[in-house]
């Protein structure tokens, strides 16, 4: 099975992927404290190469392949309730394989399979494109450090690519 993971304290989520020949809308939690694995409530959509962020204690699923196309939607999921959210904005555009992170109390989702070279910012429930990110960038990892946000590898489609840093 092929998804995308983070960590929120100390519960590690396994989010979508692929399993079987098709994309999953799988959802799913490890507890370090119990060592078990839970599924939670399935996203309303299935996705594979989905980013995944967690802001304000609620996680974010961003665009990702469902197996047949490219999405651009965007889930919430609130532990709490146990229920994702599709009342979220969407991309500008369709993508998979995007870099998503938290910086300056805003999600940023970064690059992505179809050859974005924006940024992309949500807050308050809305997207807004913002050119930052100089180069086309699929399958980053991405980190910020003192201030500075950091693409780090990843794939322009034909080639590696070294780290790139944002203010």
């Amino acid at each position: 099975m092929q998804g995308s993971t983070t960590r929120s304290r100390e519960i590690l989520f396994a989010v979508g992927g692929w399993c079987s020949g098709d994309a999953i809308a799988c959802f799913e939690m490890f507890d370090s404290s119990s060592n078990e694995w839970k599924a939670a409530a399935s996203m309303s959509k299935r996705r594979c190469g989905v980013g995944v962020g967690i802001l304000n204690n609620r996680l974010y699923t961003i665009g990702g392949h469902d197996g047949v196309s490219y999405l651009n939607s965007v889930e919430r999921f609130d532990s709490h309730t146990n229920q994702w959210s599709k009342e979220m904005a969407p991309t500008s555009s369709c993508q998979a394989s995007v870099a998503v992170t938290v910086f300056d109390g805003c999600l940023f989702v970064i690059g992505g399979q179809d050859g974005i070279s924006c940024l992309h910012l949500v807050e308050n429930s809305t997207m807004d494109s913002c050119c930052i990110n100089r180069e086309k960038r699929l399958g980053a990892a991405v980190a910020v450090l003192d201030g500075y946000l950091y693409a780090i590898g990843g794939s322009d489609g034909q080639c590696s690519l070294s780290t790139g840093k944002e203010k």
